[in-house]
């Protein structure tokens, strides 16, 4: 993982923090969504996501373009996906 940077191109796996998100991170038992983080020139696969002090790390890998700090993304859940899990848990 890169520690600290502006700016990550393709091919890196990275953590990104939201300051705003819709997905799920593992907690309690249940698996943490998957999905991507979109704009207009970069795709993102959320592979992982984890809770750190109020904040949700999103793991995964940039798939196109490039990442930089403070770029606003769209997130895509894989809802699908979650449905198919959210059944296992009285919670969800």
């Amino acid at each position: 993982f890169v520690q600290s940077t502006e700016e990550v191109a393709a091919d890196e796996s990275i953590i990104v923090i939201l300051d705003k998100t819709s997905f799920y991170a593992k907690s309690g038992g249940q698996v943490a969504d998957t999905g991507n983080l979109v704009s207009l020139d970069v795709k993102f696969d959320v592979a992982d996501c984890l809770s750190f002090g109020g904040y949700i790390a999103h793991i995964g890998r940039v798939l196109e373009g490039v990442v930089s700090a403070n770029q606003p993304v769209n997130c895509a859940v894989d809802y699908n996906r979650r449905a198919k899990i959210a059944p296992n848990h009285t919670i969800t």
